[in-house]
């Protein structure tokens, strides 16, 4: 189940959130399209902090994508080796899926996934961590209740002489089933000196009031993805087989991406579906002035711009 969500989130395109590792001057964008300075904010992080990291974004903003790119990334395990010294760093990652099963969207279903990785990486706190299955107690094959769960992940931030430290990814906390207060009074209580969080979400109050308070340790994904989403913007239309017709009719014709990443306000669900249209447009042989009429009468909001769709479409599909 776990796989499935995690193969289902999109993988992050060429060159698209490289600036989480490289310098901030690196970075540049329209005045007031950025934080500045934010984007070094996760790698130190990584490397030197403790508690928890918020990654906050609007929907549709890549969050998910960012989680998986960061979580999966053979830089984020150097520098969780900086933080872990001389310990052996241990990651997880847990995709809560709104759409998914019961388990895919509960506390159960993350307790099973960070313990799960865990034990796979760390044998020999299996017989101190789960006294009573690995005595018998319990018979072979019987489900894990939330508290047996619980209690098990708590032996482990207790055991005193641990050789490892460890660092869970957890995506999507909107989206967990439960409620959502009790849930941030839970996952601080598994923080400790040896285990931190990387956590995401959309930017509701229950999760700026618990993750968001340090400023040095959150960061607003729409905020930071002006220059990813110009070169994905730039990929999808300059790779079309009549762009290059059009570029030489127009020199007005590079300006579209750029309108396309100032009016997308960060959201890369919107420039996938108006990247989408555009390139139909091209198939259809449109003028300049086509497509950009095209793109300012798409919505900039994901709500209006689906109800948009909808309308256009026949009712009978409706």
């Amino acid at each position: 189940m776990r796989q499935y969500r995690h193969n289902s989130i999109p993988e992050a395109h060429q060159e698209t959130f490289r600036w989480v590792f490289t310098a901030s001057r690196c970075q540049k964008a329209p005045e007031g399209k950025r934080q500045q300075g934010s984007e070094s904010k996760l790698i130190k992080w990584l490397e030197h902090g403790s508690g928890v990291f918020w990654v906050s974004g609007k929907p549709g903003s890549g969050k998910s994508t960012f989680m998986k790119f960061v979580a999966n990334h053979r830089k984020t395990a150097e520098a969780l080796s900086k933080w872990s010294h001389p310990l052996q760093a241990i990651t997880s990652s847990c995709y809560f899926w709104s759409s998914g099963t019961d388990i895919q969207k509960s506390l159960t279903g993350l307790l099973q996934t960070l313990l799960y990785d865990v034990f796979r990486c760390c044998p020999p706190l299996i017989q101190n961590c789960c006294p009573s299955r690995w005595s018998g107690e319990v018979p072979l094959g019987e489900r894990w209740t939330e508290h047996e769960l619980r209690a098990t992940l708590e032996r482990i931030s207790e055991q005193p002489e641990v050789p490892f430290r460890f660092c869970f990814f957890i995506d999507g906390l909107d989206e967990y089933a439960g409620d959502h207060l009790d849930f941030c009074e839970y996952l601080t209580t598994i923080l400790n000196r040896n285990i931190k969080l990387c956590l995401s979400s959309r930017p509701w109050n229950v999760f700026k009031d618990a993750f968001g308070q340090d400023e040095a340790s959150r960061i607003l994904i729409h905020e930071l993805t002006w220059n990813d989403i110009l070169l994905y913007a730039q990929n999808r239309l300059h790779r079309h087989p009549r762009w290059r017709c059009l570029a030489l009719q127009t020199e007005q014709a590079k300006s579209l991406t750029t309108t396309i990443a100032t009016r997308s306000q960060g959201v890369f669900l919107w420039v996938f579906l108006v990247t989408k249209r555009l390139r139909e447009g091209l198939t259809n042989d449109d003028s300049f002035a086509d497509l950009e009429r095209r793109l300012f009468s798409f919505p900039t909001e994901l709500e209006a711009f689906f109800k948009q769709m909808l309308e256009s479409m026949p009712s009978f599909y409706h």
